[in-house]
Order: C-alpha cells, then structure tokens, then sequence
C-alpha cells in the first residue's frame, strides 16, 4: 500500500507498507524497500529489482523503523548510494533513515540511522464548510507520514503532516492541523544526520478553538537557486476545501515560511453521497506533489487536490515562479569601443526581495540570457557569476550607434530585467589606449595548510586605474584583491601535494579596455598529522564469554595514510587485534578469576614522519551473580544477591516459566558492596520467578 518513489542516478527506491497478518488481513504488517536498477529499465530489461524486507524490527521491546519508507530523490549525477527515509513506526519526534550502498549493481542497506526532531503529534480529522455529516463527514487528516524526500547540495528536504494548538506546539489540546518541513544534513556514509532547520506551517490565533484554518498534505521541493516552496490542502470549519502554496527565499531566517496563498476558490461544499465517512472522516488527499521544471531548475509546480464542484474533488496544477533577474545596475568596465571582437563586461545587478541571476548548468535546456539593447552588439557569451554577477562576452559592429545603451538580463525561466538607463558605452574605436604592463611572479613553495601571500605589482603608461583578477582555473580558495594586487591563499589538505598554475591578471579601464596577465606555479608540500584514534569505552564481561569490539581512528590527511593497530603488553592472555582492522578479541576463560585488566590500543599512520595516537580500556572481569535470599514479608519480597561494587543489575520476573520473556523490575541498582538487595511488592494470590543479571 501506498507506493513512494525516489529516484537518483543509480536507482528507483520504492516504498511500501504491507497489510495483511494472519488472522487480519487488513492489518498492517510491515514495510518493504525495493531497490531498481534505472540501467536496466534504460535499455530495456528485464528488470531487476532487490526487495528489502521487514524494515521494522522489534528492538529492546519497542517495534523501530521506517513507517511509509519514503525513496528520496537525489539530483546529483555522481551519487553513488541512495536513500529512504521515513517517519519511526513508535516513536513521534523521530526520523529513520536508511542507507542503500551499490544501488545500481547488488544493493545493500544500512540499519536504522535515527534522528531527533521537534515534537510531533498525530493530525486529526479536517472540518470544512458546507459538510452536513458531522465528526464523521470530517476531511482524513491521514498520519504522520512523510509525504516526499528530495535531496540538493547533499541537505535532505521532507515533510509531514502534524496537529498543532493555536501556538503551533504539539501536546496537550490540538486545534488545527499543520504542514512540518525539515532541511536534514548528514546523509551521506560516513556523516551523523541532524537537523539544519525545521518549520511548521500553521494558521495561529489568538484562542486554542477548533474553527480554525488546517494545512495538511503538504509536499516540499527547493530549486537550485536555494528557494523552497511547499503546495497543501485547506479547509477548516468556515472555508471549503482548497489547494494553497506557501514559499521561502534561501535568505529567509532559518525555520521561517512566507504568507500561505490558495490558489484555487472553492465555494460548493463536500458531502460525496459514496463516501459517508466514518471516525477517520471522508478520504482525502493521501498524495500530493510539489516539483521542479526540469528546463530551468528553478520554477516550481505544484499538485494538489481541491472541491472543484458540489461533491466534487479535482487536482489542480499551478506554476511557481521564482523572484525576477536581477535589475542591470552597472557595467565594468562601464564602456566598449565600437567594432571590438570578444569584449568582456561584467554586469553588476541589483537584488531586491530575493530576485538575483540564475543559471542551472549544464544538462539543462534554458540559460541565462542578456541583451545590450539598441542594434550592433553581438551576444557571444553569458556567463553567470552570482546572483548579482553575469559576464557578457560579446562584439560591437563597426557602425553601431555610439552612445550610452541599456541592458536586459533574462533568466532561465523566461522572466527578465531590464536597466532603467544606460549602463553600457559604446564609444569611437578611435580613442587611442596603451594596454597596462604586469611583472612577472616568481614560483612558490609551501606547506599545504600555510599562508601563500603573493603582491602583484604593475604600470600603466596612460595612468589608468588598474583592476586584479585571477584567470579560470585558480585553485579553490585562491583570492586577490582587486586593487592592491595582493593575492592570498591558503592550500587545504586535499590540496597538498600538487602543483598548481595560477595567472594573475591586469585590467585598464580604457577604452577600450585592455589587459597583461603573467602565470606562476606554486608547489604545495604534504605534511602529515597525526591519526586520531576514537575513545574506547570500558567493558565488563563474564567468565567463557567472548569480547570483540572494533577500534576505529581517523587521519586527516590527504591522500589517505595507511593505518595499523596494535596493542600494549599488559592485554590479558590470548587477546589478539587485527593490524588492519582495529578489531579487538579476547575468548575469555570459563575459569578466568574476578579482576581488572588495562588495555593500550595504539594506531600508527605510513605518512613521513609516521605519527601515532593511543587510549587506554579497562577490561572488568565479573562474575555471573547468584540469588543467595528471597524473602517475603507482608507482601513484600526481598532478592538478595552476590554482586560486585559500583556495577549495575537489573531483576526480571515472570509469573510462569512457560511465558515467552522475562520483563524488567523497574529500577536498576548499582551495588555497593558485595551483596545488593531489591524488593518488590506481590498480591497475595500472585508467585513470581525471578532472576538478576548484569547490565552491560
């Protein structure tokens, strides 16, 4: 039931909810992953598909995992696992993701990776005007699930739907319904996932009554631009059921959502003789769809399900622009000589509520687009900077009109922005300018992670002011300052060693205007650090019990050392570790006495000079307890046991040897001395079985 779809360059991730159980067949079950393979459905088949089954097990009596696993869509070209994430099937405030390594040859899948979010709380049933069934005539709010899961710039974006009170908190007396949303970081191997930020759409009043406006069904999606945008459903005791849509701007204050719109006008009410409802009120929603075009990367369109007519539903689609382009504020430089081949301008633009220039890149059909108005100028070449940057590249005709002309920059989605003057001179190519003269930049060494400060110095015969760049193909992180000339960088470690060619550039503001550019290398030495190995909790085990634990250290440098590990003398007999892997084991002996060992890991790095870090473990040897009293008084029952100090044990009971588990006595107890004691209280026509044992 209910089939999710993500889809990445890899793979197709479709999740699913089982029903059905033996006695019940429509009860729910279960959940199950199936992983496609997209380079088999591309040439044709036959398909080959992996099914993850059962991704809710039951842990430590509580039943975990990805209720409605959600596949995530992933847009980045060289992804190389994938992703389903979903709501945890017992726990509110808890996300499940899961990880699917080699998805497009033999897929495999990771455990439950969780997260912590804000409270959440089941939605309710939606009122809408005009309905004349009562609680029973009421909208499905549907459940908590995640609705959609897309994934930009490695941040997972989702939502759901929750009930809220007239602050928008969830707990105690819920009013209304709302859309939740998350941007999520941490996704890929290797990372920790944790909330970047989280909002919740809500209408808020000034009283917690339940007459209030309720979101619900709400999908997310942001645009390559960093704009998100959210469609929904809308109804509420004094408004017909209608589709809405609400937006941010990437600059918007973190967990913040602009004014919700509808964007359809309901006015006959929902009472579908074929649908009476029932306690979960009438069907509605269960999907909805907010998503990207894919000709630009920018416009939005959303899906969304409305009453259209009297006892009537209909979807309705609409298209989410983004802000305009920039306005054309500025050109530098400001002027160009008429029949100039291959001039390059740099176009500064105002933004203002969130509108700015935009290109999506290759694979994209739509571009950036820019126009010097008034005839005789050849467009070559527009080339996106930032949001209020473009390059033109373009050609001036030897006839064209001399004089001051404007610009208009036109984004990928057809919206555009015209100059409101003349930013951009064409002059007479007989101005006579002399090009400046750069001198030359000797090469340079240096440690990766040090400061490389470098000061171009040149002339210009007319006295022009001059105006430093650096050339395509800078390493990242290099930056000069475009009027003292000086140039700083500092190597990162995946930078060293290398060896980098950087051109420094000079330009004249002349007309027209000219340049010098000088090239020097810089060799970018290794240095290495020392690996860091992760603290290694201490351990207690049992007499004939076995202990393997798995040691793990990281190096910060790059390309990656090799690591070896090794132990201490002073590791109980017959412990080994595997050089290579870190992993720790010791067989522990049936007749090993009580005792108390310490055990020094090391790990030591191949760089130059190899350098190395250690901790230190305690291995506590126990011994398994053993009940010496149970004593009943009044109703009350004392369990007396052997134990060690400042170790803690737990007592379990059963009321029949024959029941399937033991259940916990509440409160564990941390012993004081040899013996620790617990009581427990009995009715006088209960027995119980007890046992005690150590909490690890």
């Amino acid at each position: 039931d209910y089939p999710t779809l993500g889809i990445d360059a890899n793979a197709l991730y479709i999740g699913v909810n089982i029903f059905g159980k033996r006695g019940d067949p429509t009860a729910f079950n279960n959940t199950t992953l199936f992983v496609v393979r997209k380079s088999a459905l591309l040439s044709g088949g036959p398909i080959v598909a992996t099914a993850f089954r059962a991704l809710i097990k039951r842990v430590q009596g509580i039943n975990t995992g990805p209720y409605t696993p959600q596949g995530v869509d992933n847009y980045d070209p060289a992804a190389t696992e994938g992703y389903v994430i979903g709501v945890d099937t017992s726990v509110f405030g808890r996300l499940d993701l899961r990880r699917i390594s080699n998805p497009g040859a033999t897929p495999s899948i990771s455990g439950n990776i969780s997260l912590s979010t804000a409270a959440t709380a089941e939605p309710m049933t939606v009122p809408h005007l005009g309905n004349t069934g009562g609680s029973s005539g009421y909208l499905d709010g549907l459940d908590y699930r995640l609705l959609a899961a897309h994934i930009r710039n490695g941040r997972l974006w989702t939502s759901q739907n929750i009930a809220v009170n007239n602050t928008g908190a969830t707990g105690g007396t819920s009013s209304r319904n709302a859309v939740r949303w998350y941007e999520l970081q941490g996704i890929a191997s290797g990372q920790t996932p944790a909330v970047v930020q989280s909002g919740t759409l809500f209408q808020s009043s000034a009283s917690n009554t339940t007459d209030q406006r309720h979101y619900w069904m709400g999908t997310i999606m942001v645009s390559g631009q960093g704009h998100a945008a959210m469609g929904f459903s809308v109804a509420g005791a004094n408004e017909h059921i209608n589709a809405g849509t609400a937006g941010r701007l990437a600059g918007d204050p973190p967990g913040t959502m602009q004014t919700p719109v509808l964007y359809t006008a309901s006015s006959t009410s929902y009472n579908p003789p074929d649908d009476t409802g029932g306690p979960d009120g009438r069907r509605w929603g269960d999907y909805s769809y907010t998503c990207l075009d894919p000709n630009d990367d920018m416009t939005m369109w959303t899906i969304q399900e409305y009453c259209y007519a009297v006892n009537s539903y209909a979807v309705c689609v609409t298209q989410l622009l983004a802000p305009p382009p920039a306005t054309p504020l500025s050109c530098s430089p400001p002027s160009v000589a008429a029949g100039a081949s291959n001039a390059s301008v740099v176009l500064t633009g105002a933004s203002a509520n969130g509108s700015g220039f935009f290109d999506p890149g290759p694979g994209f059909s739509n571009h950036v687009a820019a126009v010097v108005n008034g005839g005789g100028v050849t467009m070559n070449n527009v080339s996106y900077v930032d949001p209020t940057h473009l390059t033109l590249n373009f050609s001036v005709a030897a006839g064209a009109v001399i004089g001051s002309r404007s610009i208009t920059a036109t984004n990928p989605d057809g919206q555009y922005a015209t100059s409101s003057f003349g930013i951009l001179a064409v002059v007479s190519s007989s101005t006579s300018n002399s090009p400046p003269t750069l001198l030359p930049i000797a090469d340079r060494t240096l440690d990766e992670q040090s400061l490389l400060s470098v000061t171009a110095s040149a002339s210009d015969p007319d006295g022009d002011p001059l105006t430093f760049s650096l050339d395509a193909g800078a390493p990242a992180g290099a930056g000069i300052d475009a009027t003292t000339g000086v140039l700083t960088w500092t190597p990162s470690e995946a930078q060293g060693p290398g060896s980098y060619a950087i051109t420094v550039r000079v330009m004249d503001d002349g007309t027209p205007a000219l340049s010098d550019a000088k090239t020097f290398m810089v060799s970018v030495n290794e240095v290495n650090s020392a690996p860091i190995l992760a603290a290694i909790p201490d351990q207690i085990v049992l007499p004939g019990s076995q202990l393997a634990l798995t040691n793990s250290a990281t190096d910060a440098d790059l390309p990656a050392n090799v690591l070896t590990f090794s132990m201490d003398p002073g590791a109980p007999p017959g412990a080994t570790i595997n050089p290579a892997s870190g992993r720790f084991t010791w067989l522990v002996p049936t007749n090993q006495v009580a005792g108390t060992f310490a055990v020094t890991i090391h790990v030591a790095d191949d760089g130059v000079p190899s350098l190395n870090d250690s901790r230190t473990f305690k291995i506590v040897v126990v011994t398994t307890p053993v009940i010496e009293s149970i004593v009943l008084a009044d109703g009350t029952v004392t369990i007396s046991w052997s134990a060690f100090a400042d170790r803690t044990y737990r007592v379990q009971y059963k009321s029949d040897l024959n029941d399937s588990g033991w259940i916990d006595l509440a409160g564990d107890v941390v012993a004081n001395g040899p013996v620790a004691t617990k009581t427990d209280m009995l009715v006088s026509s209960e027995q119980r079985y007890y046992r005690v044992v150590l909490v690890p």
